[in-house]
């Protein structure tokens, strides 16, 4: 991982898109490394998941669902969390 100054770039070294869980291992780090964009997809990202997952009684689909939420925290770009 490149930390210089910021995080602002979109990628790390070899390509990796910067997904949830990258953003939220540099802030416990560092928060002053983030973008204003960057804090405000953590922040969209965990009030979906905790929305989301409140609403769920059936504990087999939560726990489908909190397995999706991982794979997302993992795997998807953090701007896909920028969307209201």
């Amino acid at each position: 991982m490149t930390t210089d100054t910021n995080i602002s770039n979109k990628t790390f070294k070899g390509g990796k898109t910067l997904c949830i869980n990258d953003l939220k291992e540099v802030f416990y780090k560092n928060p002053s490394l983030l973008t204003r964009e960057q804090l405000e997809a953590i922040i969209h990202f965990d009030n979906l998941r905790l929305n989301t997952l409140k609403d769920i009684s059936d504990e087999s689909q939560y726990h489908k669902t909190y397995l999706d939420f991982q794979v997302k925290a993992n795997l998807s770009p953090y701007q896909e969390f920028l969307k209201k």
